[in-house]
């Protein structure tokens, strides 16, 4: 349950932010032509078909932890330790977005992060600059844009013919995994087991292959 606190701790402070206008562009001042970042672990779609899809008890694992998340919903509380089940963060995560609910969206975030070590959410706000949607963006769709001395500026997100739609650092929530060899993506849990499911993958297609052949 420790991830589940960090992540409860990030969406207060993230989520429901002073109301201001939302930035129409990324503040770009400084940036390097290479500061578009791309993640260096394996990539989503692989992992999905090779892993999720493909291994039985690799996806039993990853359903698991989702559904154990998505079961606890967010709590908000004063100061006093009085729950506040009106909180303006309490109502959002209630109906994130009209096509997900609340224990879909923890589903979908939970899957992200132990997919490829990153979960994204955009935050969508009315003109009055209030938080009043959240989108789970897939992970391989998001690039970080990088700064020598702002270490973050802002994101990109490409779906279909629309690349690199500028997302300001304020309008997205972040979760990543521990950054070990990447200074901005963090690295799935599972990744040290990669060797194991590949190899478990081989076995069962070779267990296959000879029943297919009669032997």
């Amino acid at each position: 349950m420790g991830r589940l606190k960090t992540w409860v701790g990030s969406i207060l402070r993230k989520v429901m932010e002073e109301r201001q206008p939302a930035p129409t562009r990324i503040d770009v001042t400084g940036v390097r032509p290479d500061a578009a970042q791309y993640p260096t672990n394996p990539g989503f779609l692989s992992i999905l078909r090779q892993g999720y899809r493909k291994n039985a008890a690799f996806k039993a694992c990853v359903e698991v932890i989702a559904s154990a998340i998505a079961e606890a919903p967010l709590r908000v509380y004063s100061a006093e330790g009085v729950e506040d089940p009106s909180h303006p963060t309490r109502r959002l995560m209630r109906r994130p977005n009209p096509f997900l609910s609340e224990a879909q969206l923890w589903e979908l975030t939970s899957t992200h992060y132990d997919l490829v070590g990153n979960a994204f959410w955009h935050k969508a706000r009315s003109a009055s600059g209030h938080v009043v949607e959240l989108w789970p963006l897939r992970p391989d769709r998001v690039k970080i844009v990088s700064h020598p001395d702002k270490f973050i500026v802002g994101y990109l997100f490409s779906v279909g013919s629309k690349t690199d739609i500028p997302i300001p650092v304020r309008d997205m929530v972040h979760f990543p995994g521990l950054r070990l060899g990447d200074d901005f993506f963090g690295e799935p849990p599972f990744l040290s087991g990669m060797r194991a499911l590949d190899t478990d993958n081989e076995a069962q297609d070779f267990v296959k292959a000879m029943l297919q052949n009669g032997a």
